[in-house]
Formats: C-alpha cells, structure tokens, sequence
C-alpha cells in the first residue's frame, strides 16, 4: 500500500560540526520582533528550542536576540546570533521599520565544530 509523504523531508545527518535550521513562527511576529522555531543538528544530536529577535527602537539597527534552547554549546549560540544579525543588515529593507522588511521564512547554515579538526 501506498503510505503518505511527510511535507518535511527528514534532515540530513550533520556528521561534523553544527547546522542550525530557522523557521519563520508567523503567530509569534510583531511589530517590533520576529520570531524562529528552531532545530539544532550536533552529529546524532537534536537540539529543539526558539529564537526571537528583537528590535526596541523599530529597526534593525538595535538588535536583541533571545535564544531558548537547552544545553546549545557557546559556538552554536553565537554561530546562531551572528547569523541573524548579518541576515538583519541584508533585508532589502534594512533601516525601514523592522516589522517592514521581508525577514526569510527559513534560514539553514551549516559552521565547523571548533574543536572538529577532522573535516577541511
């Protein structure tokens, strides 16, 4: 018999390093935050939490990222934050007010483990 398909494929095995995958919680958007769902791949590791970025002032200048997610390793929060402050300065609409710009449905990166010598 025919068995239905997943509308998510199941993710690829991150074997070295991290990969960080966003999407976009359009129910938790307001006019000065946007907010990620997000999964964390450490090897056979599944990290689940959240991320909300903040803007007080209205624009993507100013921004305050708050990330839940238990036991996430530093590099991995900061892999995280660096990457959505550099996804903020280039919305086409950066300097608009910050519930303007077109912040991306999904974001996933891949970054090297620092303490990962074994992969170029």
């Amino acid at each position: 018999m025919n068995q239905p398909k997943s509308t998510l494929a199941q993710p690829a095995v991150t074997e070295h390093g991290g990969r960080v995958e966003l999407r976009w919680d359009a129910p938790a958007v307001t006019a000065q935050s946007v907010a990620y769902t997000a999964r964390w791949f450490l090897g056979a590791t599944l990290i689940e939490g959240s991320v909300v970025v903040h803007a007080p002032d209205s624009t993507a200048k100013a921004l305050r990222i708050e990330l839940q997610a238990p036991d996430l390793p530093e590099w991995m929060v900061t892999f995280t934050q660096n990457l959505l402050r550099t996804t903020a300065r280039s919305l086409p609409s950066y300097g608009a007010t910050f519930h303007e710009a077109a912040w991306p449905r999904r974001l996933t990166r891949w970054r090297k483990s620092p303490s990962d010598e074994s992969c170029p």
